[in-house]
């Protein structure tokens, strides 16, 4: 009988605990690998960084500033700390971080942990600095910016500093942060205020099947598609002056222009979610997005995240949504485009912004919301590839945890798991 409670408790945690996930926040090790990554596929040289973040040149110390500034600490470490800083900085009293102490020539492999700082100094500012990222068995692997080759031939792994852990000669400390606990900011994004005039396109069958197709396949989801096909009518009223007119416009700005894949370019879909969405936002004129939209990306293309004073680089933080402010912060993606946050797409794994300032005051934020009375469902792939995900099978499944609970809870009360 234990097997038949730990098979139903099994099945029943599968089910349920992926419903109450939440998305990981950034944590020391996230950032040091990010940023570890980014100085050897960039092959920066080695010196002391001029800016955090650090452009082309590290160190050991600019190296483990740079971390703790992605990291969110970025007044304390807008500008690179020292070996001799980390050393005599008391940050137990600063920020309640744990240190240890360290003495010369003492060996620490067994008390090293992953995530934790390693600095040792003669107290002269000569010294070295790293970050742990594993301990096996007192062999020390660390992100160590010591010297060029460490960070060039490593393939963006931690390098082994078991030596440095275990008989240095400077005395220092362990400085080990833990997990961050950051605070729960809600910032607003912007809700459309079901309001605006916007061009519409007397699209014939054909067309609407093509363009409902490549918004649908660009955005992942009957509400992206109307998304996309909201962007795609903005970029042709802003920047396709030259590809005609009206519907022909606008079919040969979306084909020709080179901001679709040529691989969407010549698909079709029947799917009728689809087609109504993309129909309201093309032929009624209803945009989920306001006019002056004009830039999307994918979060992993992004270079560079500014929030005022504050910019960060690591692909960390580029998913961690706490940093995005509508209207405020600047992105960058890898292409070399600069342009303003607007908001997230519908699945939050893409955003939407754009360039020119004086066409949102020209514009306004004037826009329609998505409403999921056009469609059956949000994401008509997955319907079509997974009949299963509909909205019965939903309830079967509500069903079948709703039963097996008051199952449990019966069987529980008359002792029935604990009779072997």
């Amino acid at each position: 009988m234990k097997l038949i409670k730990k098979l139903f408790l099994a099945i029943l945690a599968l089910i349920v605990i992926p419903s109450i996930g939440q998305a990981k926040e950034p944590q020391l090790l996230d950032i040091a690998q990010d940023v570890w990554q980014i100085i050897e596929k960039e092959k920066f040289e080695y010196g002391g960084a001029s800016t955090i973040p650090a452009d082309k040149k590290i160190d050991c110390s600019s190296y483990v500033t740079w971390v703790l500034y992605e990291l969110g600490f970025t007044e304390e470490f807008s500008t690179q700390r020292t070996t001799k800083y980390f050393y005599e900085t008391d940050f137990n009293e600063k920020y309640k971080w744990e240190e240890i102490e360290v003495g010369e020539k003492e060996d620490v492999t067994s008390k090293l942990e992953a995530g934790d700082i390693l600095v040792r100094d003669d107290g002269t500012n000569n010294g070295h600095i790293l970050i742990v990222a594993k301990n096996e068995s007192g062999t020390i692997y660390a992100y160590s910016a010591g010297k060029a080759n460490d960070w060039l031939n490593s393939n963006g792994e931690p390098i082994d500093m078991t030596t440095f852990a275990k008989s240095d000669n400077r005395a220092g400390k362990i400085i080990r942060i833990g997990e961050i606990e950051y605070p729960q900011v809600v910032k607003e994004m912007p809700v459309c205020n079901n309001k605006g005039t916007f061009s519409t396109y007397d699209l014939s069958d054909e067309q609407l099947s093509n363009l409902a197709s490549i918004a649908y396949e660009i955005g992942g989801s009957v509400e992206n598609a109307a998304n996309e096909a909201s962007l795609l009518a903005n970029l042709f009223e802003i920047k396709g002056g030259g590809y005609g007119s009206g519907a022909e416009g606008l079919y040969n700005y979306v084909h020709t222009s080179g901001w679709v894949p040529t691989s969407f370019l010549n698909g079709t879909t029947s799917n009728q979610s689809v087609l109504s969405a993309v129909r309201t936002v093309l032929v009624d004129g209803k945009r989920t997005l306001p006019k002056y939209i004009d830039e999307s990306d994918i979060l992993d293309d992004f270079a560079y995240l500014t929030n005022g004073s504050f910019k960060f680089r690591t692909p960390t933080n580029f998913t961690f949504h706490n940093l995005y402010e509508p209207y405020v912060t600047e992105l960058t993606n890898k292409y070399g485009a600069s342009y303003t946050f607007y908001n997230f797409n519908d699945d939050e794994t893409a955003i939407y912004g754009y360039k020119d300032k004086e066409l949102r005051t020209k514009y306004k934020d004037d826009c329609y919301q998505y409403s999921l009375s056009i469609t059956d469902t949000k994401d008509e792939k997955s319907k079509e590839s997974n009949p299963g995900t509909s909205v019965t099978s939903i309830l079967v499944l509500f069903g079948f945890l709703t039963i097996s609970t008051i199952l449990f809870i019966i069987l529980s009360k008359k002792n029935y798991f604990r009779k072997i």
